[in-house]
């Protein structure tokens, strides 16, 4: 059995990425599952279960940004999306929200440098978008090697 996380920031193409490697076989992939919730815990419940039933298991989840180094103890793999900061603000900032958007990526992209120094593997948003086969790629660095 085999277990990853990949997290990053909200709208950095955390649903895409969990699309795409859903669909191997042999594999339950799952995007910001509910409850979304910042607990780890919670987390680590769902992994704990997928384990016990025998499961191939993987979260794509921005959820678990803040709790990811406590979250990768007991994960076969971990890594961290990455999309262009200027990308993700466009996406999420509303009129009159801009300065809390502002806020949310300095502070994640701070998560982030901080994941990466502890040997997240980078997923790059632009690849996956634009080469059919990196995607392929990132499924093999977390262990699925059955989508194609």
């Amino acid at each position: 059995m085999s277990t990853f996380l990949v997290t990053g920031l909200g709208h950095s193409g955390t649903a895409y990425l969990a699309y795409q490697l859903g669909k191997a076989p042999g594999w339950r992939v799952e995007h910001e599952p509910e409850p979304k919730t910042y607990a780890a815990w919670l987390a680590k419940n769902r992994y704990r279960r997928a384990y016990e039933a025998g499961e191939n298991y993987g979260e794509v989840n921005s959820y678990l940004l803040a709790g990811a180094l406590e979250m990768r103890t007991g994960l076969t793999q971990y890594g961290v999306l990455l999309r262009n900061p200027y990308d993700v603000l466009a996406s999420i900032a509303k009129p009159g929200q801009e300065e809390w958007a502002t806020i949310y990526v300095r502070e994640g992209l701070a998560r982030i440098d901080s994941l990466l120094a502890r040997g997240f593997m980078p997923i790059r948003f632009r690849e996956i978008t634009m080469d059919p086969l990196a995607v392929v790629n990132v499924a093999r660095l977390l262990g699925i090697y059955t989508l194609a």
